[in-house]
């Protein structure tokens, strides 16, 4: 256990952490601000009364400016850098203010800095490392009081003990949601590269064992002194199917950079539904027998405004889940067809393979919301938000065991 934390410990101190690219812009603030500050509260530039509060302001100044020349001072030297980075934020934020706080007795003026200051460390590290500094800013500072300014005590003027430290509690506390707001965002950030990671590797496994399967199959043909008629058909044949597995590939790799996509208004264009569904068919890698499963109504063609391109990944989505249930529990087919409603062109799209349990149905248009394994819960969520742009939407239907229909509204272009 105590290795365990050890690690831990080390893994904070010699790593960049998030709040590196913010360095730079730390260190030109603070370092113009130090100075500037000391000018503003003693316009007459006087040292009596005033000198300490120099001396640490030149101090701070000088650390800030080792900041800003990083690359020329440590150049790729980063565990040293991640020390300097962590050592001048102490400095310059919990140990700089808690003294002149202390030093000039916790008036208004340093309380608000000091408050200021607790805002800023929990805005730079997780709240974790932001309490370590607090901490250690703040003893040594109450440290260096001590021995300063002999014997030790605290005056805080007009403002009670309890006053002092319930605001200093309540910044600490606010701060520390923020913090943890931040961390929830970087959270959801890293659950959604290892869901794409996941589908990537799941999805492309499959068409790299076939790849693999044929390209063994083909070289052990070519080794043969005589092959059969039917033989050379095949070999002949190879690199058709070849090329419908990497087009296959592909097509996963489309889709899912697409979910990540947003419209550009340049991009939106009059397009035709039964072109938009024809292409998304023709385009889609389909098996002879997935094919056979969809199923389209004759319908009266109509118009809407958006993107081309998101709108066939709306139904390779939809295609997606609807084969993969299908094949999952071996029954089923899709049906297609268009009613009209007040205001709104209305494409169906349902299959009959297993159904969406009452519990989900709340929660399936929700970002990174998924039961399948390799699920990343963003490609339903992907649909809604092509439907919202182009001023539509999309709802679910379903009964668990029999079906689920989606209903995708299309305002009526006139």
């Amino acid at each position: 256990m105590d290795k365990f934390w050890y690690i831990r410990l080390k893994e904070k101190l010699f790593s960049l952490d998030i709040s590196q690219p913010m360095m730079r812009f730390f260190g030109v603030v603070m370092a113009v601000n130090y100075p500037l500050y000391w000018v503003i509260w003693n316009p007459d530039l006087t040292l009596q009364g005033h000198f300490v509060d120099l001396v640490l302001r030149v101090i701070a100044t000088l650390l800030c400016l080792g900041l800003v020349l990083k690359d020329q001072l440590f150049g790729a030297k980063s565990k040293f850098l991640s020390i300097y980075w962590l050592g001048t934020v102490v400095y310059c934020l919990p140990f700089f203010f808690s003294f002149m706080t202390l030093v000039y007795h916790a008036s208004v003026v340093w309380l608000m800095g000091l408050v200021s200051s607790l805002f800023f460390t929990f805005l730079l590290f997780d709240a974790g490392v932001a309490l370590a500094v607090l901490i250690v800013g703040s003893a040594l500072a109450y440290g260096l009081y001590q021995i300063w300014y002999p014997p030790f005590y605290v005056d805080l003027g007009q403002i009670s003990v309890f006053d002092f430290g319930v605001t200093l509690f309540a910044a600490i506390l606010i701060g520390s949601l923020f913090a943890h707001k931040k961390g929830l965002i970087v959270h959801e950030k890293l659950t959604s590269l290892r869901g794409l990671a996941g589908t990537v590797a799941h999805e492309m496994r499959t068409p790299l064992a076939v790849i693999n399967l044929e390209a063994g199959w083909l070289k052990n043909k070519l080794k043969q002194p005589r092959l059969t008629k039917e033989d050379i058909n095949a070999v002949n044949d190879c690199p058709n199917r070849l090329m419908a597995t990497a087009n296959n590939a592909l097509m996963v790799i489309d889709m899912l950079l697409a979910n990540l996509k947003v419209a550009a208004p340049s991009e939106m264009q009059f397009n035709q539904m039964s072109s938009i569904l024809n292409q998304s068919l023709e385009s889609y890698p389909l098996s002879e027998l997935e094919l056979a499963k969809i199923n389209i109504a004759t319908f009266d063609d109509f118009i809407f405004y958006g993107d081309p391109d998101l709108m066939r990944h709306v139904i390779y989505n939809l295609l997606k889940n609807s084969l993969h249930y299908i094949k999952a529990v071996r029954k089923g087919e899709i049906y297609i067809w268009i009613t009209r409603e007040k205001g709104y062109n209305v494409l169906h799209f349902k299959d009959t393979a297993r159904g969406i349990d009452p519990v989900d149905l709340p929660y399936l248009f929700n970002r990174f919301y998924s039961k399948r394994k390799y699920g990343t819960g963003l490609g339903l969520a992907f649909c809604r938000r092509v439907m919202l742009d182009l001023g539509g939407k999309i709802k679910c239907d379903s009964v668990l065991g029999d079906y689920v229909e989606f209903t995708l509204y299309f305002p009526v272009v006139k």
